[in-house]
């Protein structure tokens, strides 16, 4: 088979869409490791309604057989001339695929079903190694890479025992860990109106302040919302002295979790507050079963000093 003028094995990819019941999605999700955020039926549940758009579920087929799944946003308004199509951090491949012949065939078959026109705008950001054989992938079935910068984030395996996690950071990292233990603060994980509230106000405080990229604040609220309701919400506040220091919201989706915000102000920064809250939520979510933590996206010009924090 040709496309572009790009060889790969024969194999006849098919996208059906919104065949899997929700139990069937979220059994097929859970097993997949790394999954992320952005493909959770339950991010599509909180952030959809936000910006009129439509989700679309598709379990992918490869030779008749089930070989990921991808999470599609839609909107469209003049009855369709005017027409978005995004997909964000997929597909996601089960055990067996994934390869570069499959992702280029997944990337043909959306560029069949959504082709380039007038009027429609898409986007899609593949979930896989950012690697020029992916960008070359994305570019011969007719996706064209926009701009200089690949989508990064940075992945903690929580399997690991508790003392290999602590060795693998870097030796200033451990040192603010030290610092922030010996320190007189206390954490809540409590997930309550209030204190999401709270940390809501002083992340958008600290995002104004420090001049950072970042969630929307009336999207963290809806994903608040949705995600507590289903129990899949970790929500750190520190205080130092019966007044809150930092905070650290974390969603859960299959066998991973995403850090998806965090605040400090400057006693929090101080005590190195931040450090001892996302070492927690780490053991945390190690004792309740998870496979990996996402930590985000990062990038080399917006915000060095997270993505300094980050890389542990």
């Amino acid at each position: 088979m040709r496309v572009y003028g790009y060889y790969y094995a024969i194999m006849q990819v098919t996208i059906k869409w919104n065949i899997l019941s929700l139990g069937e999605w979220s059994s097929y999700f859970s097993n997949i490791r790394r999954s992320n955020l952005l493909q959770d039926y339950s991010y599509a549940k909180a952030v959809a309604p936000l910006y009129g758009q439509r989700p679309k579920w598709g379990l992918i087929q490869i030779d008749g057989k089930p070989a990921g799944l991808c999470q599609v946003m839609e909107a469209s308004v003049l009855w369709g001339a005017v027409h978005a199509v995004m997909l964000d951090r997929g597909p996601l491949w089960f055990d067996g695929y994934g390869d570069q012949d499959h992702i280029l065939a997944f990337a043909a078959e959306m560029q069949r079903l959504y082709p380039r026109r007038l009027g429609r705008k898409r986007r899609f950001l593949p979930e896989c190694a950012g690697s020029d054989v992916s960008t070359q992938a994305m570019s011969e079935a007719g996706w064209a890479r926009q701009g200089d910068d690949l989508y990064k984030t940075l992945w903690i395996d929580v399997t690991q025992d508790q003392e290999a996690l602590r060795a693998a950071l870097r030796k200033s990292w451990r040192q603010s860990l030290v610092k922030a233990e010996k320190s007189a603060m206390s954490i809540s994980w409590d997930v309550t109106p209030e204190l999401v509230g709270l940390n809501l106000k002083r992340y958008e405080m600290d995002k104004i302040d420090k001049g950072y990229s970042g969630p929307d604040v009336k999207v963290l609220r809806s994903l608040c919302s949705v995600y507590a309701a289903e129990k899949k919400i970790l929500l750190a506040t520190a205080f130092l002295d019966k007044k809150p220091i930092a905070g650290i919201l974390i969603l859960c989706h299959g066998s991973s979790a995403t850090y998806q915000m965090g605040w400090s102000d400057q006693k929090g920064r101080h005590v190195c507050a931040h450090h001892r809250l996302l070492w927690e939520a780490t053991l945390k979510l190690k004792a309740t079963g998870f496979s990996d933590f996402d930590l985000g996206g990062i990038n080399d010009t917006d915000a060095k000093t997270v993505k300094t924090f980050k890389s542990g």
